[in-house]
């Protein structure tokens, strides 16, 4: 009898682990597509409660997009610029962040449904009025509102905690209004040609700055900083980069904010570095044998122009690490604890 007890826990044990391998064996010998719908069943299951907050969230946001679907069709045609090549990725991201950040739907007070069709009804009305005064900037910027209120009505304003953010960063795929894109590239273009014309006399280079226009002493040909040269196509996507950044590695809040204040000088840092390579390579190919003009435009020029992410990768990194030794957390040692007897009791002596 002991040694049949003994050996019926080991027994047990055995069969529970050689069922469990068995299974995953099975599960995993099974076929793809009979594994997908083993997870799509358990989805749209009766016992999955998120099933219904999911679909009334995506049949109105459905209904959303064929509503302002002129208007992203025209922000589409931004994509296939050089400028705006990058805009298609910010709504792939977007899904990306929801999904990941994605928590549970609850109950939602009425008034909390009733403010988030306020919302929607809001922003339509605004782009409707925005598209009779060939307003399209404002027109477009309804959209994410829209998407907002769609999950405040849905979800509450507990579900705007984990999705405001990525829903705001939709912006990043409209273009800039014409006027201030005009604006932006002004001012970058001043500070491209301002800086670089330090850098190269900073370099012992002899040049001035006459407007867009530098002029290096040594060179016969001026190096002409044009608007799509000062760097806005790199401020914009840089930018976008590093709100996708503190969005999505862990930081500390003071850490997201210095990246954030820091995208646009690095972007133009970087760009200046371009345009400062680019002069001495030209000065370079007028003065010497081995580096030819043709080289110094159709291989340093653009081979920059691809390393220039890169570059201000790097610098977004090296500032990160800088942030993290800057701060050294210091826990104080805990106070030793006194190991105290317990006390014995005493008992009540009661005489007869």
């Amino acid at each position: 009898m002991s040694t049949s007890q003994g050996n019926s826990p080991q027994s047990s044990s055995g069969a529970n682990s050689s069922d469990s391998e068995s299974t995953f064996s099975d599960s995993a010998a099974r076929p793809w597509s009979e594994r997908v719908g083993d997870d799509l069943a358990r989805v749209f299951s009766k016992d999955n409660d998120q099933l219904y907050p999911a679909l009334v969230v995506g049949g109105l946001i459905g209904a959303l997009l064929y509503a302002y679907w002129n208007t992203l069709e025209s922000v589409s045609g931004f994509w296939h610029d050089d400028q705006y090549s990058w805009g298609w990725i910010v709504p792939v991201f977007t899904l990306v962040v929801l999904w990941l950040w994605r928590k549970p739907i609850g109950a939602v007070a009425t008034w909390e449904r009733w403010l988030g069709a306020s919302v929607i009804c809001l922003s339509l009305v605004l782009r409707v009025l925005f598209g009779a005064l060939a307003m399209n900037t404002p027109g477009m910027a309804t959209f994410p509102i829209a998407i907002l209120g769609i999950f405040l009505m849905v979800g509450g304003l507990h579900t705007l905690k984990w999705s405001a953010v990525p829903i705001l960063f939709l912006y990043f795929m409209f273009p800039l209004p014409m006027k201030a894109e005009d604006m932006v590239l002004k001012k970058l273009n001043e500070v491209a040609v301002r800086a670089s014309t330090y850098g190269l006399q900073t370099l012992g280079v002899q040049c001035y700055r006459q407007g867009k226009t530098i002029t290096v002493d040594q060179m016969k040909q001026k190096l002409n900083v044009i608007d799509q040269c000062s760097g806005l196509r790199m401020a914009t996507i840089f930018v976008a980069l590093a709100v996708g950044w503190v969005m999505l590695v862990p930081m500390d809040w003071w850490e997201r904010i210095v990246i954030l204040l820091f995208a646009l000088p690095i972007a133009v840092a970087v760009n200046v570095a371009r345009i400062v390579v680019t002069g001495l390579l030209y000065l370079a190919a007028e003065n010497t044998t081995f580096i030819t003009e043709e080289m110094a435009k159709k291989v340093f020029h653009d081979l920059s122009g691809l390393l220039m992410m890169p570059a201000a990768l790097l610098l977004l990194l090296l500032l990160q690490y800088i942030m993290s030794r800057l701060i050294v957390v210091y826990e104080a040692p805990r106070p030793a604890q006194l190991k105290v007897r317990p006390t014995a009791r005493v008992g009540t002596l009661v005489g007869k």
